[in-house]
């Protein structure tokens, strides 16, 4: 089964931009501590370091047991 690439975009070059101008916007007030960071955002954070913290603490096991 082969998949069809699309000629055009899904979204128009101005639905784009528009997009990106708005994202640009969030990002600075984010940035400039203007707009607080969203609880879902620290939450995924959150997960995403916990996930990382696991998996080194795997590795440092598995490095004692073959020492």
């Amino acid at each position: 089964m082969s998949l069809k690439k699309e000629k055009r975009p899904a979204l128009s070059r101005s639905v784009q931009n528009q997009l990106g101008q708005r994202l640009q916007s969030f990002y600075d007030s984010l940035a400039l501590g203007e707009t607080p960071v969203p609880e879902r955002f620290i939450e995924i954070i959150n997960q995403l370091d916990q996930v990382e913290l696991d998996q080194e603490q795997m590795g440092r096991e598995r490095r004692k047991q073959h020492s």
